[in-house]
């Protein structure tokens, strides 16, 4: 898959797909903040028409009125919610997809890592802000200058304090943002690394349980704690401040607007009705002002989610599907080819060159860290190629879709993954309507008749990493799903790392039933009793190939050469 041209800001594109929604939302906001006059021109007509006329009839004409356009308003503001929700599904399926393969490519160059899952949840806090009050004062904020305006047209002085008011009021919102900041993004990012390593924890439980590792490892996770709670009371303290002085700030200017409206109304410059509804636009004008205040924690997560999501998805640059090639024969050849760690950068692989005719069963073997699971890696697609050519039946593996060749390969990790699901779902790949190639593979995998013996069979269920089986179970089910629909290409690394006797017995009958086929198996070992049904030998040193041949050759050289001493033979 290729890359395709991106904007800078993803979302913000995505946002501005929906201009018509947004032009909705203002409509709406327009209305709601013109109904919201009704009680201000309400208590005006109480004060200054019912009460000097006495006229009930008036009063009930009114209250009928006011009845109407509160529902009114009401509907409006449910309109305006659930166009908000709206927006935000149509955001979801847009990038729910989208999300998932760029936290999954990211998985992939972090070998997993890093935190990958937090953009699921950063999507979702973004989407809750958007239906909060926060992001609906958002759209009533323009509208102070209109209620500053009529404040105004009642009396230059009410429109004076208005105006003043707002100012200390944005003011106080501005330092509650700036003052409370540091300490929250702190505090997000140490809630992350919180959660990371409390998942870590959980996920090597067994190990810190057999080393008695618990009381280390929980004082690590303590000490993120403790520092988060730190900011956090940092930030709780300096939000109590600005957040307690918006709150009296704001009934002063309540008390204060009554109290400019006696003294308008003693001199009479003002009627009592004007005097009540200046007094109530007044805390309208400083409504939207104040709920952005409140909500300056919620605005600073989402903007750190923001910034996150466009990160990830401006690093993972959308692809294209390329064009499906006919299928493949498993003839396999690396030339010049490197392999870097993502992370790094350091070489996994160098200058590797190699040829792998159909139907060969290749060994590969070296000490530890010499590359032989990067080679599977870059064979099966996981990391891509640095330097060189990987080539699959002639064409470089990078013009393969990848559904494609995953169809063609079958990939056995070196610690077995296994997903929440049945037996059935693990060895069918997740696929549908498959039941006999399902128990083809199982069969193949010799697990067939253990698999029977399960509570349920096929259809028992297993957990996270199949929960619940012994570790030479979960390798026969994960060579079964290698094998299932009888792919061209094998990549096994350390199958037979939990086998017994007849658990090797089945895996070497499943790669010499392979090789008959014509197909191709790479089987990464350190167990050497695998290599009677391999015919050709690779051995690795420090990411370089160090002797390549058939596997006779390959022994019987091996065995006449110091332990130390690098040989190369000729590609076979």
């Amino acid at each position: 898959m290729l890359p395709t041209p991106e904007s800078s800001s993803l979302l913000k594109t995505a946002l501005q797909g929906h201009r018509r929604w947004l032009k909705v939302l203002i409509a709406f906001s327009a209305a709601i903040n013109l109904l919201a006059l009704t009680p201000s021109i309400y208590m005006m007509q109480v004060y200054d028409r019912v009460l000097s006329s006495q006229s009930q009839s008036t009063l009930l004409a009114l209250t009928a009125l006011v009845v109407g356009l509160y529902i009114l308003a009401g509907m409006l503001e449910h309109h305006r919610v659930a166009t908000l929700t709206r927006i935000g599904n149509a955001l979801e399926q847009e990038f729910s997809a989208r999300l998932h393969t760029a936290a999954f490519q990211r998985a992939l160059k972090t070998q997993g890592k890093d935190n990958t899952g937090q953009a699921i949840r950063d999507f979702s806090a973004i989407r809750q802000f958007m239906t909060s009050q926060g992001a609906i004062a958002l759209f009533d904020t323009p509208w102070v200058l209109f209620y500053i305006t009529l404040l105004f047209a009642f009396h230059p002085l009410f429109g004076l304090m208005a105006l003043c008011c707002v100012a200390i009021s944005i003011t106080l919102s501005w330092l509650h943002l700036r003052s409370t900041r540091p300490f929250e993004e702190q505090t997000n990012a140490l809630g992350i690394l919180s959660a990371n390593t409390m998942n870590s924890t959980l996920q090597n439980a067994n190990s810190i349980q057999a080393m008695g590792m618990l009381p280390t490892v929980q004082t690590e996770w303590l000490s993120i704690q403790n520092e988060q709670t730190t900011h956090h009371t940092e930030s709780a303290d300096a939000s109590s401040v600005w957040t307690n002085s918006s709150k009296y700030f704001r009934m002063f200017v309540q008390s204060a607007a009554l109290g400019l409206g006696a003294y308008l109304v003693l001199n009479q410059s003002l009627s009592g009705g004007m005097m009540i509804a200046a007094s109530i636009l007044i805390g309208k004008a400083l409504a939207p002002v104040d709920i952005l205040s409140s909500a300056a924690k919620a605005l600073t997560g989402t903007r750190q989610a923001y910034e996150r999501l466009n990160k990830l998805l401006n690093n993972s640059p959308q692809t294209r599907e390329l064009t499906e090639l006919p299928a493949p024969k498993p003839v396999i050849e690396c030339r010049n080819m490197y392999l870097a760690a993502p992370l790094s950068g350091l070489w996994l692989l160098k200058n590797i060159l190699l040829q792998i005719p159909a139907g060969s069963t290749v060994g590969v073997i070296g000490p530890s860290g010499s590359g032989k699971t990067s080679l599977l890696h870059a064979l099966a697609g996981i990391l891509p190629i640095s330097q060189g050519r990987l080539e699959i039946d002639g064409a470089d593996i990078a013009q393969y879709p990848r559904s494609q060749l995953g169809a063609w390969t079958g990939y056995l990790a070196q610690h077995v993954e296994l997903f929440e699901g049945t037996v059935a779902q693990n060895i069918g790949r997740f696929e549908h309507n498959n039941d006999e190639h399902i128990v083809q593979a199982a069969m193949a995998a010799g697990v067939h008749e253990l698999v029977l013996k399960l509570p349920k069979g096929y259809n028992t269920p297993l957990g996270a990493q199949g929960e619940g089986l012994s570790g030479g179970m979960r390798q026969r089910i994960g060579l079964a799903r290698a094998l299932y629909k009888k792919p061209q290409l094998l990549l096994l690394d350390e199958p037979n790392a939990h086998l017994d006797e007849a658990g090797e017995a089945a895996l070497a009958n499943a790669l010499v039933q392979h090789q008959q086929h014509g197909n191709t198996a790479i089987v990464v070992t350190h167990k050497k009793s695998i290599l009677r049904v391999c015919n050709k030998l690779l051995v690795l040193r420090d990411g370089e190939v160090s002797v390549y041949g058939n596997t006779h050759e390959v022994l019987t050289h091996l065995q006449q050469q110091p332990p130390t001493q690098r040989t190369r033979v000729k590609n076979a």
